[in-house]
């Protein structure tokens, strides 16, 4: 886990991270690239050798073109959604479109992926590392930590719902998902992974109890399909 400076969305600093898997061949994947230095550079060297780095939607590939750089090596990947607009840039090599249902070859049984494309114009690729039960989240869900911010930003994120006591989708984000049914179908496939963990790109991160959290990120979508799915269960018993 490495977290970066704050970027700016709109008036408030959302603090950044980057999350490193290193695969079992010894190579490291980064997904969410963040600011890189050259300390940064030459930590992740004495690690291993990063293979692939990962913008995982439209919102987090402002590094990509100063990674790409400091590893020439390895492969870029990103939402299809944002490949045709990252290979048109002069500074990026050749970058490759994820996959939207499975995960690829290179870290196939070791990290799923899955791709919510239930908005025209934005998708977000979610990852789960099986070794450790992981969810890895870039912009899907964020949990601000307010009491990093100066006072008269606090009530902001607090009218938005994303401060770390509560952890919801930005509403930056929430605009895109037109389609509800299919954003609540791809959350409860990420809560089947059931995962133990859940590394946020965006604040506080969650040690444990990652099937809560995103439950609670999707509460309302999940209550209205678990009540119809009581409804529609055969009763038991005499009545």
């Amino acid at each position: 886990i490495i977290d970066g400076p704050a970027v700016w969305r709109g008036i408030i600093p959302f603090p950044t991270r980057s999350t490193v898997v290193q695969l079992e061949s010894g190579a490291l994947w980064v997904c969410s690239p963040i600011a890189i230095d050259q300390a940064l550079e030459e930590e992740l060297r004495a690690l291993g050798q990063v293979a692939h780095i990962v913008a995982p939607n439209p919102l987090d590939w402002a590094a990509m073109v100063a990674w790409s750089q400091a590893f020439p090596e390895a492969q870029l990947w990103t939402v299809p959604v944002l490949q045709e607009k990252l290979q048109a840039l002069d500074e990026l090599p050749a970058i490759e479109a994820l996959n939207l249902r499975e995960a690829e070859t290179a870290w196939q049984g070791q990290v799923h992926q899955w791709v919510l494309d239930a908005a025209p114009n934005y998708q977000e690729a979610v990852f789960f590392h099986r070794g450790s039960d992981t969810l890895i989240v870039a912009d899907l869900i964020a949990a601000i930590e307010t009491e990093h911010l100066p006072a008269h930003l606090r009530p902001l994120v607090w009218l938005s719902g994303t401060d770390s006591e509560y952890s919801n989708m930005p509403p930056a984000v929430r605009k895109y998902f037109k389609d509800k049914e299919k954003l609540a179908d791809d959350i409860e496939r990420l809560i089947g992974w059931g995962p133990r963990r859940i590394i946020l790109g965006h604040g506080k991160w969650y040690a444990h109890s990652g099937v809560d959290q995103q439950e609670r990120l999707i509460k309302r979508l999940l209550r209205n399909r678990r009540y119809e799915k009581m409804l529609n269960e055969p009763r038991k018993g005499p009545f």
